[in-house]
């Protein structure tokens, strides 16, 4: 079931070969716990002048987290109109 919310699925949704599921390990504290409960994902369209740490900073998020998922070659450059995934602290948003 958590998994399924997670991913914004219903539990019985069937699984499809190739869709990225989003997985978090067991929580080591409650304060972890709130705060995965807070996760949101959420599109980002990149725009004229944006970078990866730019669109961290915006997010409060590391550029580490944004190349992980995204399954992104840091070394390429981001260009207007890129889609990207992020996933934000509802709480921490700008």
């Amino acid at each position: 079931q958590a998994l399924a919310r997670w991913n914004k699925m219903a539990p019985k949704d069937l699984l499809v070969l190739g869709r990225q599921l989003v997985v978090f390990t067991e929580p080591a504290n409650a304060e972890y716990s709130l705060q995965t409960e807070r996760l949101r994902k959420i599109y980002y369209q990149a725009r004229q002048g944006d970078s990866y740490a730019r669109i961290a900073g915006r997010f409060n998020v590391s550029v580490e987290q944004i190349q992980h998922w995204n399954d992104i070659n840091l070394a390429q450059y981001l260009q207007p109109g890129d889609r990207l995934t992020l996933y934000i602290d509802v709480a921490n948003a700008p």
